[in-house]
């Protein structure tokens, strides 16, 4: 735990940022804030080897809230570039709908932002469980109240599953890289997306591809009608500033 709380204190928690592309035009429309370690800046460590250590030990708000100001300060200096919708993405945990913080986050996110242009969208990962509380309804109502879209991640997998739809208001269904990696080779995944965008559809949400890697998925993910596509077909995870640099001033 020591080694955690001292990566915090010398901001080893930096973002790396994986573009969001509009399906049919093939723009770019946002970009996905991934959680990367540089230890002792000098290894970048995924976080599927401490993710659920630092949630275990109440450490993700704390390090959420030091991703989103290293996002923030860095969009501050290019929003004079961006003159359509561009969507922030983030990663939040079930803990994270626990109190109201995460809405004061956003909030000062936005407004130190200043830019009409910007939008934010929280993902709620399937690691933990989200339960439906007074408290967690009214963050949900919070974030929406700010214009703060929310989408189920890894839907299907985890947690991830048809109660969250019921139980609380989501605008974005995130279709795993699990079922997207089998798209024309296994007809049972073509009919889970299917039946996932009808859902979401009929729901009146949007939907995300993940796990994007071949042409062939591309295409096969505009013929079922999926909203955004995202994956290493357009763009590996990059540092932050390595991403502005590729997408905003080449």
């Amino acid at each position: 735990m020591d080694v955690i709380k001292s990566a915090i204190v010398n901001n080893e928690f930096i973002p790396f940022l994986q573009p969001l592309i509009e399906s049919k035009s093939g723009k770019l429309v946002g970009c996905e804030v991934l959680l990367r370690w540089n230890y002792k800046n000098s290894v970048i460590i995924h976080p599927d080897e401490f993710i659920s250590f630092i949630e275990i030990n109440a450490m993700i708000i704390e390090i959420t809230k030091g991703i989103m100001y290293q996002v923030e300060c860095a969009f501050k200096d290019i929003v004079y570039k961006i003159s359509e919708s561009f969507t922030i993405g983030f990663n939040i945990s079930a803990t994270h709908c626990n109190d109201m913080d995460i809405v004061n986050d956003c909030c000062f996110f936005l407004s130190a932002i200043d830019s009409e242009y910007i939008h934010l969208n929280l993902e709620i990962t399937e690691r933990e469980y989200l339960q439906h509380t007074t408290v967690s309804q009214q963050v949900f109502n919070g974030l929406h109240d700010l214009g703060v879209t929310l989408s189920i991640d890894d839907f299907g997998t985890g947690y991830s599953n048809l109660i969250y739809l019921q139980d609380f208001n989501f605008d974005i269904i995130k279709i795993d890289k699990k079922f997207v990696k089998y798209v024309g080779i296994n007809n049972t995944s073509d009919d889970i997306i299917s039946c996932v965008v009808s859902l979401a559809e009929h729901l009146k949400l949007k939907t995300v591809a993940e796990g994007v890697e071949t042409n062939i998925q591309a295409d096969r993910m505009r013929e079922l009608n999926v909203d955004y596509l995202q994956g290493y077909l357009y763009g590996h995870p990059l540092p932050l500033n390595s991403f502005i640099d590729t997408w905003f001033y080449n």
